[in-house]
């Protein structure tokens, strides 16, 4: 191996690091898992949450970062209907909410 090949080899790469960021949960409320708005630091879910999500995978899409809240609950508002708005109704059904 010449010189050029092992300094390269030990050059750490620089990457980029960011802090998790908060997520909010849009979803219906499901009772003694996950409340409407609740916010979680650092996208850290409580256990619950995460069964709740093994039983019904696409919850997961209710949980939204923070900087694409308001986007995401506009959507879920639109009476045309979008992705949001059907898993929402899906996660009522499934999870017998209101």
């Amino acid at each position: 191996m010449s010189e050029k090949e092992t300094t390269k080899k030990e050059q750490p790469v620089a990457k980029k690091t960011q802090a998790p960021e908060n997520v909010m949960y849009i979803g219906p409320t499901i009772y003694g898992m996950v409340q409407h708005s609740q916010v979680f630091d650092r996208g850290i879910l409580p256990e619950r949450a995460d069964i709740a999500i093994k039983e019904f995978p696409q919850l997961k899409m209710m949980f939204v970062p923070l900087s694409k809240a308001p986007e995401a609950i506009q959507k879920l508002a639109d009476s045309r209907g979008s992705a949001y708005k059907t898993i929402y109704n899906q996660c009522v059904a499934h999870f017998n909410t209101k």
